[in-house]
């Protein structure tokens, strides 16, 4: 007698998800999942017995009872995996087509975040030599502003007698009222009771 078969469990290429966009090699993946079918064993079954049967897909299937089944029992075979339609051959070639179409923008993408990051930095230092530009001005402002206020010197005159140990060319010093010292030298032809005005 010969082995009653029925399929069980069978992956298909259409249940396959979005995510075979984001790598062809998972489509395949599902593609080679195997299908079992259940198998029930005849009257004269008995352990490391062979048996043959055709499965749902064509093929013809051979397989050993194993330890512990007999008559009745029934036995998961794996008959292979289950060849793709046309159409899911087509869709895996879409899905194939749309992930290299993603993997040639990344580069793209790349190169336009380098060009942002460049940009930004550029301007960080445009404005860092602005704000130094301003600093200066400023400083220079500043500067400005404080010599004018510094009041200007007021120069003066004051007339002094020269003593009677004075000679041409002799060195006096005197405080003038704005808190100043002034030095003079005796000039030529003045001596002792000469008045003198200095001017400073």
């Amino acid at each position: 007698s010969r082995p009653t078969a029925q399929a069980t469990q069978a992956t298909s290429p259409s249940d396959c998800s979005s995510s075979v966009l984001e790598d062809p090699a998972m489509y395949q993946q599902q593609q080679g999942q195997p299908q079992y079918e259940t198998v029930t064993l005849p009257g004269d079954a008995f352990p490391g017995k062979q048996y043959t049967f055709t499965a749902s897909n064509g093929q013809q299937v051979s397989f050993a009872v194993p330890a512990g089944m007999g008559p009745g029992s029934s036995v998961s075979v794996d008959v292979g995996a289950v060849a793709a339609a046309p159409q899911q051959q087509q869709y895996a070639q879409y899905a194939a087509q749309q992930y290299a179409a993603q993997q040639q923008t990344q580069p793209a993408a790349a190169q336009y975040a380098q060009y942002t990051a460049a940009v930004a930095q550029q301007q960080q230092q445009l404005a860092q030599q602005q704000q130094y530009a301003a600093l200066l001005a400023q400083q220079q402002q500043a500067a400005q502003y404080a010599a004018y206020q510094q009041p200007a010197q007021q120069r003066g005159s004051e007339s002094v007698t020269l003593p009677g140990d004075a000679f041409p060319g002799k060195e006096y010093s005197f405080a003038a009222p704005d808190g100043r010292t002034v030095t003079f030298q005796v000039p030529q032809g003045m001596g002792p009771g000469s008045v003198l005005t200095v001017s400073y």
